[in-house]
């Protein structure tokens, strides 16, 4: 485990900021038309709040967000295998559909995700939009997706997703390519048996 310490906030910081908090939440209960549970605003606050360190590597996980990313690391996960990626214009896209999976059978390409079941996704972090993906084992899980300037509504069954984290090749001059995509609980086994193979 890493220590992690942490240093109060200024007390007038604070106050002023529960005092904003508070008038904002009065704003929202007269005027938004639609429900807001006091747990999606609070979750919403510490989202922000570690998303204003302006760090790609740093988020706030909500407990379903955090179980989906450790099922990411196990080499294995429920899913319709797509790895997802953030463009230049914060688009979430499609940059990698694992061969032979039910996304790539229903043809899901390079393409921008918008929605996932009928629900928009625009900006969404990662994790946030993964964990809508993710479900039980055959269920059905609607992607509206734009290609080029088509809106396509995609339908994909989710099944088990094996990870392959580490692929190989040889290159001219009898050189030995070996590429680690990411880590997860398969890779050394992967690894070892990429080795193994170009050592034939």
């Amino acid at each position: 485990t890493i220590p992690i310490h942490f240093h109060p906030f200024d007390h007038s910081l604070s106050t002023a900021v529960s005092d904003k908090v508070g008038v904002l939440e009065s704003y929202i209960d007269r005027y938004y038309l639609e429900d807001a549970s006091s747990e999606d605003l609070e979750e919403g606050a510490l989202k922000g709040m570690v998303a204003a360190l302006g760090d790609k590597y740093s988020g706030y996980f909500t407990e379903e967000e955090y179980e989906s990313v450790l099922s990411g690391i196990t080499g294995s996960y429920i899913g319709i295998g797509v790895t997802v990626t953030k463009d230049e214009n914060g688009d979430i896209r499609a940059y990698a559909v694992t061969e032979g999976s039910s996304a790539d059978k229903a043809g899901v390409k390079d393409d921008i995700i918008q929605s996932v079941d009928g629900k928009s996704v625009k900006g969404m972090e990662l994790t946030e939009m993964t964990a809508l993906v993710k479900g039980e084992d055959g269920t059905k899980v609607t992607l509206g997706i734009l290609r080029g300037e088509k809106n396509v509504q995609i339908e994909v069954v989710r099944n088990k997703i094996k990870n392959v984290s580490i692929t190989n090749q040889i290159l001219e001059g009898e050189i030995g390519y070996i590429k680690i995509a990411d880590f997860d609980d398969e890779s050394p086994k992967q690894f070892k048996t990429a080795i193994d193979k170009l050592d034939q």
